[in-house]
C-alpha cells in the first residue's frame, strides 16, 4: 500500500550517498522537517495543537513566542485555534512544510483576535489538532519529534527493491523488487505526492509481473494535501477506496480476476 509516498526507481548516485554519510557524521542525527531543526517542530506542533484544543478562543500563545519561525505567524492578532490553523493549512503554510499540512479551512474575515473559519474543507481542524496534540494519551503525540535523517538517505537507494552501487555504500539490502506474487494486490493514494505515487506503484508492479486488475489507483493531487487522507472526515477518499481494497484482499486470490483495477 502506498499513501501518498514511495521507492523511486532511480536510486541516489554513490557519490551523493558517499557525501550523505559524510554530511551525517558532521551533523546532526535528525531530520529537520521545513528547516526546523528537533525538537522544535514537535514541540511547535504538540504545543500549538493542544491549545488549539484546551484554549482555543484566547489570544495566540504561539504568536508571541520568540522561537516560533516568523513564517508561521499570521500579521494580526489571532487566536489559538487560528495559529495553529494558518501554521499548517495549506494556502498559509510555508511549502518546505508539506508533511504538516491538511485542508482545514482559512483565517476569518474578522476579529479580534482573529478566529478560524473552515469553509467547506475536507480535515475539520479539532480533528487534525487532536491527531498531533495527542490529547488524553499518555507519552505519545502525534509528531515525528526525532526523525532519523538516516531513514531518509537509506531510502534514496532503495530504486523499488533493485541492487545498485548506493546500497553497497549505504548497506542497504532492498532487492526483492522483482520477486512479489504476481496476485499481489497494490493500493497507491496520491495525495500530496499526485501522479507520481501512482507511477512508482506501476513501476512495483510491471516488474514483478503483477497484472493491472490488481492495481488500485487513486490520483488526488490537487485536493488533498498529505495528511489528508488520515484527517479528512467525515468524507474520506482514501478510505472509501481502501475499505473494497481490503475487502477484495480477504478474498482468495483465485476469485479476485472478475474484478478490475480502479485507476482515477
Amino acid at each position: 500500500m502506498y499513501i501518498d509516498g514511495g521507492s523511486d526507481a532511480t536510486p541516489v548516485t554513490p557519490q551523493d550517498a558517499t557525501q550523505s554519510l559524510q554530511g551525517l557524521q558532521n551533523g546532526s542525527p535528525w531530520l529537520a522537517f521545513g528547516g526546523i531543526p528537533s525538537p522544535f517542530l514537535g514541540l511547535f506542533a504538540s504545543g500549538g495543537s493542544t491549545l488549539a484544543l484546551i484554549d482555543p478562543n484566547s489570544p495566540s500563545i504561539g504568536q508571541q513566542f520568540p522561537l516560533l519561525p516568523a513564517n508561521l505567524k499570521p500579521p494580526f492578532r489571532v487566536t489559538n485555534l487560528a495559529e495553529f490553523g494558518y501554521a499548517t493549512d495549506t494556502e498559509t503554510s510555508p511549502p518546505n512544510l508539506f508533511a504538516a499540512q491538511v485542508h482545514e479551512g482559512r483565517l476569518a474575515a474578522a476579529g479580534d483576535p482573529r478566529g478560524w473559519d473552515q469553509a467547506g474543507e475536507i480535515t475539520p481542524i479539532q480533528r487534525w489538532a487532536s491527531m498531533l496534540s495527542g490529547a488524553g494519551l499518555t507519552g505519545i503525540d502525534g509528531s515525528a519529534w526525532y526523525h532519523p535523517l538516516r531513514l531518509t538517505i537509506d531510502s534514496g537507494a532503495v530504486a523499488e527493491g533493485n541492487a545498485n552501487p548506493a546500497q553497497g555504500i549505504l548497506d542497504v539490502k532492498a532487492t526483492h523488487g522483482h520477486d512479489l506474487r504476481k496476485h499481489t494486490l497494490i493500493y497507491a493514494f496520491g495525495a500530496f505526492g499526485g501522479q507520481g505515487v501512482l507511477d512508482r506503484a506501476r513501476v512495483l508492479a510491471a516488474q514483478s509481473g503483477i497484472a493491472d486488475r490488481n492495481l488500485t489507483l487513486v490520483n488526488r493531487a490537487g485536493t488533498y494535501a498529505h495528511n489528508d487522507p488520515s484527517g479528512a472526515s467525515p468524507r474520506n477518499d482514501f478510505l472509501d477506496n481502501l475499505i473494497p481494497f481490503l475487502a477484495k484482499a480477504a478474498r482468495p486470490h483465485h476469485d479476485r480476476h472478475s474484478d478490475d483495477g480502479r485507476d482515477d
